[in-house]
């Protein structure tokens, strides 16, 4: 079965991993070795399926489109003991930022993963990638 003749849709979104593999059999997107996510592969199906051909959105509209696939497909981020809002200065001003912790420590130096989204300085920021960085924080200790 080609992906052409699936009926992809909204609900496919929130399949698991395994039925995604399923309704993808070996029509699996891959790049050399690697091999796109399932369940991501049967998203982009369903926005090529709903993409207008020849229409190219503005900016703005690009940028609500992803706000409202955040707001109806994320889940909730997980509690965190800390999450606090900051401002890095850069050259032309400042970036919001945002410090996530799962747990709070008092005991100096602690491991640190910098997120930088990959939105191409056009779409996306810190509330569209929260639940993403709150669970990166809740797992990582």
């Amino acid at each position: 079965m080609s992906l052409n003749s699936l009926n992809i849709d909204l609900a496919h979104a929130l399949v698991g991993t395994s039925e995604a593999l399923d309704l993808l059999g070996e029509s699996r997107i891959r790049l050399g070795s690697r091999v796109m996510d399932p369940k991501a592969q049967l998203v982009a199906e369903f926005v090529k399926s709903i993409r207008i051909p020849g229409y190219f959105p503005p900016l703005e509209e690009l940028r609500q489109q992803l706000i409202t696939a955040v707001d109806m497909l994320d889940e909730p981020p997980p509690r965190l003991e800390r999450k606090e809002n900051i401002s890095v200065p850069v050259s032309e001003g400042q970036i919001p930022a945002r410090i996530y912790a799962a747990t709070c420590h008092n005991s100096g130096l602690l491991p640190v993963l910098a997120y930088f989204h990959g939105g191409g300085w056009v779409q996306g920021d810190i509330r569209t990638h929260d639940g993403l960085c709150s669970r990166l924080a809740l797992w990582s200790g």
